[in-house]
C-alpha cells in the first residue's frame, strides 16, 4: 500500500470529522445569545426553552450521528480511500457531507433572537421536516 493512498485515507477521515466538528460548534454559537438572555438578562426560562430544547435535539442527532459514523465501515481508515471523483469511495464522501449539511440546517433552525432581543415563535415543523430528511438520508446511505 501506497503512501499517497494512505494520506488520501487519513484527509478523508479527518475531512468528515473536522466537518462534525464545526456543527458542534455551532451548536455553542447558536446556544450562547439564549443562555444570555436567560442568564445575563434575566428572562424567564420558558422565554429560551424552545430554542434550547431545538438545539438539546440538534446536539443529540449529530452526537449519535457522529459515533454511528465513526464506528461505521465507511469511516474505516483502512477503507474508502477517495482518489478520483466518479468513484465509490467519493460517492460515500459526498453521502457524509450532505448528511452534516443537514445537520446545519437543523440547527440553523433554531428559534434565536433578534437584534432586539425578541424571540421568534416556537415552530416544531421545520424540525421535523429536516429530521425526515436526515432519516431518509440514513435509510439510502445504508442501502
Amino acid at each position: 500500500m501506497s503512501g499517497t493512498n494512505t494520506q488520501a485515507r487519513e484527509l478523508r477521515f479527518i475531512f468528515v470529522q473536522m466537518l462534525f466538528a464545526l456543527a458542534i460548534a455551532e451548536i455553542a454559537r447558536k446556544a450562547y445569545p439564549l443562555l444570555a438572555i436567560w442568564l445575563l438578562n434575566g428572562a424567564g426560562f420558558t422565554v429560551v426553552l424552545p430554542g434550547l430544547s431545538h438545539l438539546f435535539l440538534a446536539l443529540i442527532v449529530v452526537g449519535s450521528s457522529w459515533v454511528g459514523w465513526a464506528n461505521s465501515r465507511a469511516s474505516a481508515k483502512q477503507r474508502w480511500s477517495v482518489d478520483r471523483t466518479l468513484s465509490g469511495p467519493f460517492v460515500v464522501l459526498l453521502a457524509d457531507v450532505i448528511l452534516v449539511v443537514l445537520y446545519f440546517l437543523l440547527i440553523s433552525q433554531a428559534e434565536n433572537p433578534d437584534s432586539a432581543g425578541n424571540m421568534a415563535r416556537p415552530n416544531a415543523l421545520d424540525e421535523a421536516l429536516v429530521l425526515t430528511i436526515i432519516f431518509c438520508g440514513y435509510v439510502v446511505c445504508m442501502l
